[in-house]
């Protein structure tokens, strides 16, 4: 890829007085093609003997096409760096201050495509440590990154194409059939994908995203970390937090940072998951699939043991609460509060947190819910002065915890356990429509 970075995008504006167009570069644009992109809602002109291919990515999660500018004829292209201009869509977005984190020297100028601000940034990348240019800009739903390979007719030309960019409103457009939709009003939130869809109130989280994810084989051949390919959910949520463990953290902590890596911050996330394909790849997830549905069937008591957890942990589950069955619309499933942990550690917010394990009614496909949580009765931060004390008496103090998270209220957790139950039963799961 032309630039080994993630970047940050700014929306769009309106037009001001004296703003700084993007100016040409080199003659002009007479007898140039104009191509149209219906998806993202643009056009943009380029050398008539140039050729635009559209690819769909699949090196990055975050990206979702690109389209490449060529000065030479290729049919079959193997590789970016044959492209002269590319055009990177993506879902994404990212924090303001990237120049600075993945640049040595940068200038970076807001810029104006029509109606529409943009920034260029040029630059010498930390990571390459070669120079760059980048056209970063939002566009509806997506973002852009623009960027000139390093040839000769790349620079000579990115600007002069990338000034031609227009943008036209697409409010009237309906989005594509695998695209994500939000819709809601200010007090709650639909998010529907890829047939699987559920509300939430405006207060859980500030925004959610979806992605389809490729299936994951460890290179090393532990098998139990192996993923099949699924449907996860992020969410963007207020309730962040600074970390309290000083290197003494659960193990989940970490694991939901490597699924969806958000610096200090914890994000939940819902992952849909095949379960034969699941099971097939992974021993584990099939032992625990099992296990779930005995508890569903049997209308088990749900106190005492391990209950079943799939993503699987590198850790064991030590906190055990609140259990109860729960049902969404075409599935039903168990939702409890436990907690991950490699060793001895003192159980502080947000420490544990609320999980639904549930299946669809067919069995076809296997649901997992996450939130972390802030409890009244934990503190936010280690409070333990003799260690040797606590290691003697840990298993009388994790007792002590379990009981007293038991006995809680749901209003006594952040998020409140009814608004992640609410949220869990209005689930609904087209399995049709999801092949794999």
């Amino acid at each position: 890829m032309l630039l080994c970075v993630s970047v940050s995008l700014l929306a769009a504006c309106s037009a001001s007085p004296g703003r700084q167009s993007l100016q040409p570069d080199v003659g002009d644009q007479n007898g140039w093609q104009t191509y149209t992109n219906a998806k993202y809602h643009f056009t943009i002109q380029y050398p008539s003997d140039w050729q635009v291919l559209e690819l769909p990515t699949t090196e990055y999660l975050t990206a979702t096409d690109q389209v490449w500018f060529v000065s030479e004829t290729l049919p079959q292209p193997q590789t970016d760096s044959r492209a002269d201009i590319v055009l990177i869509f993506t879902r994404e977005d990212h924090s303001p201050d990237w120049e600075s984190k993945y640049f040595d020297d940068y200038l970076s100028e807001p810029l104006w495509l029509g109606d529409v601000k943009v920034k260029r940034i040029s630059g010498v990348n930390k990571e390459s440590r070669l120079p760059e240019i980048v056209i970063l800009a939002e566009i509806g739903d997506y973002y852009l990154q623009a960027l000139p390979n390093h040839g000769a007719a790349s620079l000579e030309y990115f600007d002069q194409v990338i000034s031609s960019m227009r943008f036209v409103q697409a409010e009237a457009t309906p989005p594509p059939p695998s695209a994500t939709s939000i819709r809601g009003s200010l007090d709650e939130k639909t998010i529907v994908f890829e047939g699987i869809g559920f509300t939430y109130p405006s207060s859980l989280a500030e925004g959610a995203t979806a992605k389809t994810i490729p299936a994951y084989i460890d290179p090393s051949g532990f098998m139990y970390d192996d993923l099949p390919e699924h449907v996860r959910f992020d969410f963007s949520i207020p309730y962040t937090t600074q970390d309290p463990f000083a290197g003494l953290q659960p193990s989940w902590i970490p694991w939901l940072r490597h699924q969806n890596p958000a610096g200090p911050e914890i994000q939940p996330l819902i992952f849909i998951f095949p379960t034969a394909a699941y099971a097939e790849i992974n021993p584990l997830a099939g032992e625990r699939i099992e296990a779930l549905k005995i508890l569903l069937d049997d209308n088990a008591v749900l106190t005492g043991g391990e209950l079943p957890v799939l993503p699987t942990f590198n850790s064991a589950q030590d906190l055990r609460g609140q259990a109860k069955p729960l049902a969404f619309q075409v599935g039903r499933g168990l939702r409890f509060i436990t907690r991950y942990s490699q060793g001895v550690a003192p159980v502080v917010n947000p420490g544990v947190f609320y999980t639904f394990q549930g299946l669809t009614e067919d069995g076809s496909l296997y649901v997992a819910v996450f939130f972390p949580l802030y409890v009244s009765v934990l503190p936010n931060q280690i409070q333990v002065e003799d260690w040797d004390a606590f290691n003697q008496s840990y298993l009388e103090y994790m007792t002590d915890i379990a009981t007293r998270i038991e006995m809680l209220e749901p209003g006594n957790f952040e998020p409140d356990l009814e608004c992640l139950d609410a949220l869990v039963r209005s689930m609904t799961i087209d399995t049709s429509s999801l092949t794999r």
